[in-house]
């Protein structure tokens, strides 16, 4: 009976061995986007937790998220239209390229070129709305300590290269803060979860 239990075990776990040997590259693909954004979280939680923020502090600029997020949604909603009006006459670009080796069109590119234009534009606008309103937000919320912690909370040298960090107001540092991780994608989950 036991040789029976022995043999079934190393037969499950050879199974087990050779299921997880056969992994597509898309699942790993997945799977390892999964893992990063767990890395992710943990880079937030980690600049996060120690401007020790309360429930109370954390709702006004869980708030200001919310509503950025919607911003940001609307503004995808536009992009798409936008990048679909340039779609068929891309499509027939490519297929002439491919197929017929013209080169595209020049003022397709310039079409194209001017689209990408416009909606970096907006996106850049919609970025500085949406860290104005949850830097406000979180300037209502924090105390001066916390400020402080937030201003000091990533490595400058990182995100504002080519400026002397040793020159960089608070302000301008929590801006940063606020942009880099309040306003970061995986960061409305966490804020959820400490506004409760």
């Amino acid at each position: 009976m036991t040789t029976h239990v022995l043999l079934a075990t190393a037969l499950a776990m050879g199974m087990a061995t050779l299921g997880s040997a056969q992994v597509t590259p898309e699942a790993r693909a997945e799977r390892s986007t999964q893992i990063y954004e767990k890395n992710i979280k943990l880079d937030l939680y980690n600049q996060i937790l120690p401007i020790l923020l309360t429930k109370e502090q954390f709702r006004p600029i869980l708030q200001a998220v919310e509503r950025c997020r919607q911003r940001v949604t609307e503004t995808e909603k536009l992009e798409y239209e936008e990048l679909r009006k340039l779609e068929a006459d891309m499509d027939k670009a490519l297929k002439d390229a491919g197929e017929k080796l013209v080169i595209p069109p020049p003022e397709l590119m310039t079409r194209i070129s001017n689209t990408l234009k416009k909606l970096g534009t907006a996106r850049r606008l919609i970025i500085q709305m949406n860290t104005d309103e949850v830097l406000e937000a979180f300037m209502k919320a924090a105390n001066a300590g916390q400020q402080k912690a937030a201003a000091n909370a990533l490595n400058m040298a990182l995100f504002a290269p080519g400026v002397k960090v040793e020159t960089m107001k608070d302000e301008d540092k929590i801006r940063i803060f606020v942009q880099e991780v309040l306003l970061h994608p995986s960061a409305h989950d966490i804020l959820k979860k400490l506004a409760l």
